[in-house]
């Protein structure tokens, strides 16, 4: 094929393709033009999500009528006139592309009129040319443009586009982007002739904010300011907190002359002179502002807070404080005051969960399977009848052990909270961010819970309640007690002695816990809490060593207590499968939530508006 040169029409329509990719550029460089002319006040309307209309009437200075017959030409603009004036640019358009390229993938009208101009005039074009000679016409000071037919003569670009409701949420967005940054402006945004937004000037660049993306998020915006998206995303990234992907805003002010505008058509990329200076001071101003005042808090406030490596993250814990409603009684706030001894004493001692050993054990093919199942009495007073998914009875447990479990279960029926234990049963999931984090909703209240302590504490009472009644683990490969020790300790003397510990009282711990250890000192069987659920193997160095180091085997009722409590944080969740499997025998009412839960921070009510959630979570 021999080269020939392209039709005019042809240029035309790729290079309007660089610039136009979709319905929402039309609007940016619109409203990109209104902003140049000193606009007080932009309309823009679309309909079928721009493709087949879009208008856009400001009340700028208007275009003279002269300017009417060449203004959708290309390379024609009032921005400049040397190429040495890209040095002092400070509009946002220059090249005199955007309503060149416009009207080669649409048909375009313009009305417009000056102040000091009697009358408007209406002006037609199509392919970056006047249609007919402009016409006087009524018209208010400013102009309006009005796109028809967009991508009407490109088939393929219109059909990879999406939806014109998809299409419509970039303009949402677009709009709501320019209207925080220009806040003293008006701005309005109907879809099929209906006002979808509508931001009246504001004085405070902060009232804006909040009338666009909620008061949740104008509440907690620092402002910072600084003279002098990647890296600003790594700082929030570094601190490790629970947010989703952050609100940011950032306004440059930076001399023309530093500033190269000529990179891309749609000058979506710029160069900056000491670009990589700007960014790491930004970085740094960002991580400053965000990241030490949540070190201070937590340092200031460390000592203020049980157990804080076991709680939720503290910050969640004053914020939410702070925002508790004081005129309507809730599970949290209808709390009887309990003596700060009470509320202690029946706190389980949490040791080395947070700091468990990583790749516990090379069992990666040992595999466990439940030898029984059926159902069982429920805790408290559930019938026999109940739908309960807890293992069967087995046998009777010797009285003496029962009279302990009695005096156990007795405190706890002294710690417990009705209002919390409502809550628990009542709940609803929202969001499962991980073992340590959920939110969920009881009573149209939100909450955070952590549930690895929860399903902890409901653990324990099982063991309680189902006390010499376990079903039966068996693992389908004996575990070697020495190769569990073995990542806890390299010492032979100490592996010999924990080891010894554990065989010692492998009678105990079959009898009252189907924990079965032969004398060699292999596991071959744990107990079975609930019908189908397994618990994280590899916690299983964890449990030992506590067995052997933690419990006071001479000391009955204490024992018990122990052991109880090492199972317990041995069973705990550790994904959202599992915690949805003790959610629903939370929901049966089995469950007596001890009123520390709340005092150290593993209940926490949050003080969000419905919306919030459900715009972020649901």
């Amino acid at each position: 094929m021999r080269i020939s040169k392209l039709d005019p029409s042809v240029i035309k329509r790729i290079a309007a393709g660089e610039t136009i990719q979709r319905p929402v550029n039309v609007i940016k460089e619109m409203m990109e033009n209104s902003l140049d002319a000193g606009s007080k006040h932009i309309d823009i309307s679309v309909t079928k999500g721009g493709f087949d209309m879009i208008k856009v009437k400001d009340d700028g200075h208007g275009i003279q009528i002269d300017d009417l017959s060449i203004i959708c030409e290309r390379h024609t603009t009032s921005k400049m006139k040397t190429f040495s004036d890209l040095n002092q640019l400070s509009t946002f358009g220059f090249r005199g592309e955007a309503l060149a390229s416009i009207s080669n993938v649409s048909n375009i009208s313009i009305v417009s009129k000056t102040k000091d101009a009697l009358c408007g005039y209406q002006a037609n074009y199509k392919d970056g040319k006047l249609l007919d000679k402009p016409r006087p016409c009524a018209s208010n000071s400013g102009t309006m443009m009005i796109v028809q037919g967009l991508f009407q003569n490109m088939p393929q670009r219109r059909k990879a586009l999406k939806s014109g409701q998809e299409e419509y949420g970039h303009i949402q967005t677009c709009v709501q982007n320019y209207a925080i940054h220009y806040y003293q402006l008006g701005f309005i945004l109907k879809k099929e002739d209906v006002v979808d937004l509508n931001y009246p000037p504001v004085q405070a660049q902060i009232d804006r904010i909040q009338r666009v993306l909620g008061k949740f998020v104008a509440s907690h915006v620092k402002r910072t300011e600084y003279c002098h998206k990647r890296q600003f995303y790594k700082v929030y990234a570094d601190m490790k907190t629970n947010y989703k992907p952050p609100f940011l805003y950032v306004s440059l002010r930076i001399d023309p002359s530093h500033v190269d505008v000529n990179v891309h058509p749609t000058k979506k990329e710029l160069y900056l002179l000491n670009e990589q200076d700007i960014i790491h001071d930004l970085c740094q101003l960002l991580h400053d502002s965000i990241h030490l005042p949540l070190l201070k808090d937590k340092q200031e406030n460390r000592d203020r807070v049980p157990q804080a490596k076991a709680t939720l993250d503290y910050y969640f814990n004053k914020m939410s404080r702070k925002g508790v409603r004081n005129h309507q009684s809730t599970p949290l706030t209808s709390q009887q005051e309990v003596p700060k001894n009470t509320s202690e004493a029946h706190r389980p001692q949490r040791h080395g969960k947070n700091s468990k050993p990583r790749n516990w054990i090379e069992t990666s093919k040992t595999m466990v399977s439940g030898s029984r199942e059926g159902s069982v009495r429920g805790l408290n007073k559930a019938s026999e009848d109940d739908d309960i998914d807890l293992v069967p009875i087995l046998e009777k447990a010797v009285d003496e052990d029962f009279k302990r479990i009695d005096l156990i279960q007795r405190e706890i029926n002294k710690a417990k909270d009705k209002n919390l234990s409502r809550l628990l049963t009542g709940h609803e999931l929202i969001e499962y961010v991980d073992s340590n984090l959920v939110v969920s909703v009881y009573n149209d209240r939100y909450y955070l819970m952590n549930p690895s302590v929860i399903s902890e504490e409901f653990f324990y009472q099982v063991i309680l309640h189902q006390f010499g009644q376990f079903g039966l683990l068996t693992l389908s490969e004996p575990v070697s007690l020495r190769a569990c020790f073995c990542l806890m300790t390299q010492s032979e003397q100490e592996l010999g002695q924990l080891q010894n510990a554990v065989i010692s009282q492998r009678d105990i711990l079959n009898h009252q816990f189907r924990f079965s250890v032969t004398l060699d000192g292999q596991l071959e069987s744990l107990p079975m809490l609930i019908k189908n659920y397994v618990p994280s193997v590899e916690r299983l160095p964890l449990l030992l060593y506590n067995m052997a180091t933690k419990v006071h085997w001479e000391l009955e009722v204490d024992r018990l207590k122990e052991l109880a409590r090492e199972f317990a944080l041995f069973y705990s969740i550790d994904s959202k499968m599992q915690w949805e499997q003790v959610v629903g025998l939370l929901h049966q009412n089995l469950f007596q939530v001890p009123n520390y839960m709340a005092n150290s921070g593993y209940l926490i009510e949050l003080d969000f508006p419905p919306s919030f959630i459900n715009s972020h979570l649901v």
